[in-house]
């Protein structure tokens, strides 16, 4: 078993760097290269990409069969069949069916799939733009339960009802066709003919696009954004022309069975080497009740393959949609092609310094960020082979325990980081300056993070914070698999449906750091774990601690004298390294009572709440003896509004995790002993670490104190043998 745990400091070791940094080629609704792209559909409300509706190719005026199949009269269930005529207007197949006097509902007799698309054809004599009549009631499982129906009038005006019950009404004069959208219509305007197509799509909305210069997108409220919802229900699709005599064309709107969309001209940076591959970030949502698929690549100028040969610079992102059946298709906002150089290391040329050093110290806020403070001298340190100590800046430090086993030790890494370049003061009389004392401040490997600009990024919208998180690491030359531990992050962060539009609830901004970003992520969803590198038993790793629910049992008991600790059963080498020499502590007052979190859906601009009360701690009436420990004995508010909690899941994490920090009353300690090893692993305790204190008397518990913060941790000079002690102060929140 270890007790006396050498120390080992070693600068010039090597640590992770990242090379040249990320390359992204990328496209969304804003920037699809139309011209280039074939056989895809921009739908101009949302700026959404997917395949060709078969209404908007130059087929459809032409073939009448199969997925362009027009319904007769034969597929509706009439309540007086003699009374409708069936038209053939531009060849056999193009199929029309107009009442005879009659106003009358045509109801197609098999029902469709749930989420299935429609086209519709309309011919209104004399249609008079300034008229409000409705010419057309059309929708799926019209006078049941969850009936989804669109009125259309002849001034180009929508209203969207559900259930029976209007939900939406949308103007051609205020149609949310996107700016960035060059809209082609179907027909002219100016056309007794109206063409419609009603597409359910983007998990929760029905876009509608019409040939009079209407396009919109219908947000369902009732409907999560957060996943796939039946829009429109499996039933059959029927319509009503209320007054006058028109014609009626329906067809099950299909798409076309492969196309591809691709972004403009991307110049990268540099030419990524013979070998590089890219890969690919997307998103998107299911079309229509089939099956589709996607594939994703990175191509040439002129779209021929692209083969990475360190000199090619101009290429494109590629998407090739498909569909066996053309029932389907994927609607795509955005797509991301990404390639990350491998990440470098520096040089691997560790040079001991250990007995070279004359002080140390360490010191870990309460943010999870370790710093420390070396002081040696040139002479030493030089001889002992460290080039240049005086003016390189980023130094790699490691600082070590070692568990004093011969002849092979075990280490566990205390510190890991970069120094500074020292603060120099030179001794009186030492002309050739060699003993001069060098100064050195250093910080962990968050240092990494702050200095890791994000020059190329992609959102990280509706995907797990920890994906979030290693993807961050990564840009940073941390591989996320090797060099993250701890719990894991699993909420699903904030989604936007306005990506296809450039507009996103997260994506980290030109020249946003690695570091800030980190802390963004975990401040506005994880303000309550703790955060940090931390040395563990498989490394000095990025570790994420979900504290309100880790573990509350002790992983070692502290005595207030070796008598009391002799009374416990240590042993007698650890007696010293289990003992508290000073002790203070104090309450600290919570911040609120209540919480209230606001978010807003992008989609309806609907506000988003969950309100949190502690009735408890605002009860004034309550006698002092039963008083809570975080009793206020008023109402103290806290409001977070933010637009980027675009989910009620956010939103209700958000505030939960602000409820828990900023109305618990936290009980703090603060202690000094000696720096606190595990015997059993040689690991030393940190952030997360839970130690119990007892009392004078070593038999009765004073308390269980999670770590949160560890301001000093001070090294004399080590000595190659004997017993050294490491003054440490630790701070805790009882538990």
């Amino acid at each position: 078993m270890a007790n006396s745990w050498p120390l080992k400091i070693e600068v010039d070791c090597p640590e992770p760097r990242p090379q040249k940094g990320r390359l992204i080629v990328a496209a969304d609704g804003t920037t699809w290269d139309l011209a280039k792209s074939s056989n895809v559909w921009l739908e101009p409300s949302t700026l959404t990409l997917m395949l060709a509706p078969l209404p908007v190719t130059s087929a459809w005026r032409t073939t009448y069969a199969g997925n362009y199949a027009r319904y007769q009269k034969t597929d509706y269930t009439l309540t007086t069949p003699a009374s409708w005529k069936q038209m053939q207007i531009k060849a056999s197949g193009d199929y029309y069916l107009q009442s005879l006097n009659v106003t009358e509902r045509a109801t197609l007799t098999s029902a469709w799939s749930a989420n299935q698309p429609a086209y519709i054809s309309l011919y209104v004599p004399g249609l008079k733009d300034s008229d409000d009549t409705i010419v057309l009631k059309a929708g799926w499982g019209v006078g049941s339960a969850g009936s989804v129906e669109v009125w259309f009038a002849a001034n180009g005006s929508a209203q969207v009802y559900k259930s029976g019950s209007l939900v939406g009404t949308y103007q051609r004069n205020d149609s949310n066709i996107a700016p960035q959208a060059n809209a082609v219509y179907l027909s002219s305007v100016a056309s007794d003919f109206i063409t419609i197509m009603m597409i359910p799509c983007r998990r929760r909305e029905l876009v509608v696009s019409t040939s009079t210069g209407l396009s919109f997108s219908h947000v369902f409220a009732d409907l999560s954004p957060a996943i796939a919802n039946t829009i429109v229900p499996a039933a059959a699709f029927s319509w009503l022309v209320p007054q006058g005599q028109a014609s009626v064309q329906l067809a099950k709107l299909q798409f076309a069975t492969s196309g591809y969309g691709v972004s403009p001209i991307k110049k990268l940076r540099y030419a990524p080497p013979s070998g590089a591959t890219f890969t690919s970030t997307y998103a998107y949502d299911a079309i229509g009740p089939g099956s589709a698929s996607a594939t994703y690549s990175v191509v040439k100028d002129d779209l021929t393959a692209y083969t990475p040969n360190g000199v090619i610079t101009d290429v494109r992102a590629k998407v090739t949609l498909s569909s066996s059946t053309g029932s389907a298709t994927y609607g795509f906002y955005e797509i991301d092609m990404v390639y990350d150089p491998e990440a470098g290391s520096t040089a691997d040329d560790p040079v001991d310094i250990t007995c070279d050093v004359e002080r140390l110290s360490i010191s870990v806020d309460d943010n999870g960020r370790a710093t420390c403070s070396l002081t040696t001298r040139r002479k030493p340190i030089t001889d002992a082979g460290v080039d240049q100590p005086q003016i390189t800046s980023d130094r790699p430090i490691r600082i070590a325990l070692s568990d004093g086993a011969t002849p092979t030790p075990t280490e566990i890494d205390l510190f890991r980081g970069t120094l500074t370049p020292p603060e120099i003061t030179y001794e009186d009389g030492d002309t050739t300056k060699d003993w001069s004392i060098f100064v050195y401040s250093g910080q962990d490997r968050s240092r990494d993070f702050d200095l890791a600009y994000i020059v190329e990024s992609y959102p990280y919208d509706g995907i797990l914070a920890v994906n979030a998180i290693i993807d961050l690491m990564l840009m940073a030359g941390y591989d996320g698999s090797t060099y993250f531990a701890g719990d894991t992050p699993l909420l699903e962060l904030p989604y936007s449906p306005n990506i296809s539009k450039g507009q996103y609830a997260l994506a980290p901004d030109f020249f946003d750091t690695v570091g800030g970003y980190l802390d963004k992520l975990k401040n506005d969803y994880y303000a309550n774990w703790i955060v940090g590198w931390m040395p563990t038993t498989s490394g000095y790793l990025y570790t994420w601690i979900d504290a309100p629910n880790a573990s509350t049992s002790p992983v070692m008991t502290l005595y207030q004298s070796i008598a009391a600790a002799t009374t416990a059963g240590v042993t007698e080498v650890l007696r010293p390294k289990r003992v508290v020499r000073k002790m203070s502590s104090h309450y600290e007052t919570p911040e609120a009572t209540q919480v209230q979190v606001v978010g807003q859906d992008p989609a309806t601009g609907l506000f988003i709440t969950k309100s949190l009360v502690d009735t408890a701690a605002e009860t004034a009436s309550t006698a002092p003896a039963s008083r809570p420990y975080n009793w206020r004995g008023r109402p103290v508010p806290y409001q977070l509004r933010d637009p980027a909690l675009t989910t009620q899941d956010a939103v209700d994490q958000a505030c939960d995790i602000l409820y828990d920090r900023l109305t618990t009353g936290r009980i703090l300690i603060e202690w000094e002993s000696d720096l606190l090893v595990l015997s059993s692993n040689n690991r030393p305790l940190w952030l997360g670490d839970v130690v119990r204190i007892m009392e004078p008397d070593g038999t009765t518990t004073k308390g269980d104190y999670r770590i949160i913060g560890i301001p000093t941790i001070d090294f004399v000079t080590e000595q190659t043998s004997g017993f050294s002690v490491r003054k440490a102060v630790y701070r805790g929140q009882k538990v």
